[in-house]
């Protein structure tokens, strides 16, 4: 523990400064201090929950660039089960694979658990989360450009099908299944299957009280892409990331935002959809961690 609690920050820029000129002694150093961690250190894990496209790939892929941190997508050595190998294949041996590596903070994109969220940050000891929400027109136009058109056709199936063991359908409740198929039988597009599914997923935040979970913040998409500094500061307070944060390298866009503004849905649905948007706004400010009320 004496490193973790030792100035991070001179450590952090002691090996900024000798990375360049002498770069034996960087990879030396690095590798030293890694291994301490790793023996001596507690690890501290965030876990990123959400709906796929939800700003969740930003998020990591900028938070595995800090020092000492180790990251996993949804597709990485943690995952193995499931139809598409992107489950854990349980939280024990998630947790003895994470043990196995030196860095002592832990960055996870379990999307596909996000419906255990509740159960996962039990299990994991020095977890904390983060449930990210975007508007839902925009989920859909990112969740339609890059996996297609009939992406919400083939999740609302499986949650109405209630497929065994996959995700999509796991924690989903009777009365949430009975809505996707009495909708089905009234006909949807292809954006009134996304939206559903988007409805549903982010339902099961409030199903099964995750605002409660103390250890559990939500984040506003728009919100973080408009303020970054500031929220990477928060998500690594939480998180207990004690080095040094290389603030020059923060790049954001916010271009993603109100892409998918002219996308017409059943108003039925968009109504369910809105509703669920207003709830995590109140959360977002009721929590009064990443935004401060106004």
């Amino acid at each position: 523990m004496l490193i973790t609690n030792w100035n991070n920050a001179s450590l952090y820029h002691y090996l900024e400064r000798i990375k360049y000129a002498d770069r034996v002694k960087y990879k030396f150093l690095k590798k030293l201090i890694k291994f301490y961690l790793k023996v001596a250190g507690e690890k501290k894990i965030l876990f990123i929950f959400g709906v796929q496209r939800s700003g969740t790939t930003i998020t990591i892929d900028f938070l595995m660039k800090l020092f000492g941190v180790k990251g996993y997508h949804e597709f990485s050595a943690l995952t193995a089960d499931g139809d598409e190998e992107l489950r854990f294949p349980s939280n024990d041996a998630v947790k003895k694979r994470i043990n196995e590596n030196q860095e002592p903070f832990v960055l996870v994109k379990p999307l596909v658990e996000s419906q255990m969220a509740d159960i996962v940050l039990r299990d994991f000891e020095n977890s904390v989360g983060i449930w990210m929400y975007r508007n839902y027109k925009d989920v859909i136009s990112s969740f339609h450009k890059k996996f297609g058109e009939n992406v919400g056709e083939h999740h609302i199936d499986l949650i109405i099908r209630n497929v065994s063991h996959n995700w999509r359908a796991e924690r989903v409740p009777h009365h949430l299944r009975q809505l996707a198929i009495d909708f089905k039988n009234k006909g949807m597009t292809n954006y009134d299957s996304t939206a559903l599914y988007w409805y549903i997923r982010n339902m099961l935040f409030f199903e099964y009280e995750f605002e409660n979970i103390s250890t559990l913040k939500v984040l506003k998409y728009e919100y973080f892409m408009n303020n970054y500094h500031q929220v990477i500061k928060k998500i690594c307070g939480l998180w207990g990331y004690t080095f040094e944060l290389p603030e020059d390298k923060f790049v954001f866009r916010t271009d993603s935002i109100k892409k998918g503004e002219n996308i017409e849905i059943n108003p039925e649905i968009e109504k369910l959809c809105q509703e669920v948007l207003d709830k995590f706004d109140e959360v977002f400010i009721k929590q009064n961690y990443f935004a401060q009320p106004s």
